[in-house]
């Protein structure tokens, strides 16, 4: 008698067969490729908003900096290309300095090229920081970033 009981609870319970197991995983694959065409655009307007506050966030610290440097820098303007590189004129360095002291802990990684360990990777590949002085006399501070399409920060000083 248990071994009749035994057979007929084995028969009863077949659980899902492959067709539709199949099916199922066929559905959610459209679901998937739906959903993450989807997402791209979010992604990129993402990448493209932090590579905005990583240029914000630099150019409001050059612009603090050069508050704090004002008498030191040279007159006629000059052009940085890289934060890490150390310049020849000491004033130069001490700028340099209080721009890297000033820009947060979160920033320093990519412009050292050692890219993000965020999800979103910033698309800026070089930062170039301009302070020039055209002939209206009005000083500029000029945040460039290679690698993206965005449009340079100008500061007046």
């Amino acid at each position: 008698m248990k071994t009749a009981e035994m057979k007929q609870k084995r028969t009863d319970n077949k659980g899902f067969s492959l067709v539709e197991l199949i099916i199922v995983m066929a559905i959610m694959a459209i679901m998937v490729g739906i959903v993450g065409t989807q997402a791209v655009p979010y992604l990129n307007r993402a990448r493209e908003a932090k590579d905005r506050e990583l240029l914000s966030a630099i150019s409001t610290a050059a612009v603090t900096a050069y508050t704090e440097n004002v008498e030191d820098l040279p007159t006629a303007g000059f052009t940085v290309t890289d934060l890490y590189t150390d310049e020849a004129d000491a004033a130069i360095k001490a700028w340099q300095d209080d721009v890297k002291t000033l820009i947060s802990y979160n920033t320093l990684p990519l412009l050292k090229g050692a890219g993000s360990s965020d999800q979103i990777k910033t698309k800026v590949s070089a930062i170039e920081i301009i302070v020039s002085t055209p002939a209206t006399g009005a000083r500029t501070l000029t945040v460039t970033a290679t690698g993206t399409t965005l449009d340079p920060v100008v500061s007046q000083l």
